[in-house]
């Protein structure tokens, strides 16, 4: 939690204007609408950076396939009943694959790349995590209430719940304020 006279100041509009922006700029349905934001938000400055940055890290040529400019004008072309149906997506290109994929791997939802940090936060990078996010002179301790900040690393080396996560976007700013002195 921040601290209140850093709360006080910030500027919650401006931190969504990036979303309100694509979204008002889109097209079509609320889904097209958010699959834009998505589009121009998560895939262009999350997924894309991490599969580059790793693949260029190992010498790797990566390419995105689905992301071939016709096929992304003909998916954003679709109508919502063919994009998504019964809170499941992909239909078309499930249909597609039907004879060639196993059901198993049809029916399955999404699956993501992402490290155990919940598992590694608890064993072998746990004295890492209360040193940089515990430690009384952590840059982060100017923003953020240190106790509530000691709650949260607590409750996940309890193993109360996995908040790696929250655990990450607090070491990822610690090492920024840090650099950034």
């Amino acid at each position: 939690t921040l601290k209140p006279e850093l709360a006080a100041a910030l500027d919650r509009e401006r931190l969504l204007e990036s979303f309100r922006v694509s979204y008002a700029a889109g097209e079509g349905s609320t889904l097209a609408r958010l699959l834009q934001v998505n589009f121009e938000t998560y895939l262009l400055d999350d997924l894309l950076v991490k599969m580059d940055r790793m693949s260029m890290a190992h010498a790797l040529e990566a390419r995105s396939p689905f992301l071939d400019t016709a096929l992304v004008e003909f998916g954003a072309a679709l109508p919502d009943r063919l994009r998504m149906r019964f809170g499941k997506g992909k239909l078309l290109l499930r249909r597609a694959m039907r004879d060639i994929l196993p059901p198993s791997i049809l029916a399955r939802g999404k699956m993501g790349f992402g490290a155990p940090l919940g598992g590694w936060f608890r064993s072998d990078l746990a004295g890492f995590v209360r040193e940089r996010l515990l430690d009384p002179n952590s840059a982060l301790n100017e923003s953020l209430e240190p106790a509530r900040v000691a709650a949260v690393v607590e409750h996940h080396m309890a193993g109360a719940g996995d908040v790696s996560a929250r655990l990450w976007a607090l070491l990822t700013l610690e090492s920024w304020l840090r650099q950034a002195g």
